[in-house]
């Protein structure tokens, strides 16, 4: 793994480029997986109809809570993916600031501004996708390079914005 300190001969529009390409790749893993779960929740669901008529209705209602959820979940995933998609692949503009469709590059952490992604690897830069919902991201919505906030007790300085 590379460290932040290497990321600076790194050419930024390509490392947005790949950011938001494998970005889209993982959510769109978390969407498949969400699809596949509900599935055999509900081929699970009609086996126990047929053959187990006598479940308690608590057990059938469980199963049937958690695909409700997982179709929520989604068709949330779907919207995400759908404005990740729209998020333009070019790096530099004058004065950034952090808001969607960003890599914020701080002197702890990589982060995508965009939706809730499980960390990811981008020439071999560790990168954590962050929804506009999350408490970090609320922290250091609006600010700009050099700038400092906190998350909880942990301190961050925004070494770069692209």
């Amino acid at each position: 793994m590379e460290t932040l300190s290497s990321i600076a001969n790194v050419d930024k529009s390509l490392l947005k480029q790949e950011i938001l390409k494998i970005g889209v790749q993982q959510h769109q893993k978390t969407i498949t997986y969400f699809r596949i779960r509900r599935d055999e929740i509900e081929k699970q669901e009609i086996k126990n109809t047929f053959e187990y008529d006598s479940h308690p209705v608590s057990v059938k209602s469980e199963a049937v809570a958690e695909a409700c959820i997982l179709t929520d979940q989604i068709q949330l995933a779907n919207q995400e993916l759908d404005q990740l998609m729209r998020i333009p692949s070019y790096a530099y503009e004058v004065h950034p600031r952090v808001e969607y469709g960003k890599v914020v590059i701080t002197n702890k952490e990589i982060f995508f501004i965009s939706a809730p992604i499980e960390r990811f690897y981008v020439f071999e830069f560790s990168i954590v996708g962050l929804g506009v919902d999350s408490q970090l991201y609320m922290a250091m919505k609006g600010k700009k390079e050099g700038d400092h906030f906190k998350h909880g007790e942990i301190p961050y300085r925004i070494k770069e914005i692209i």
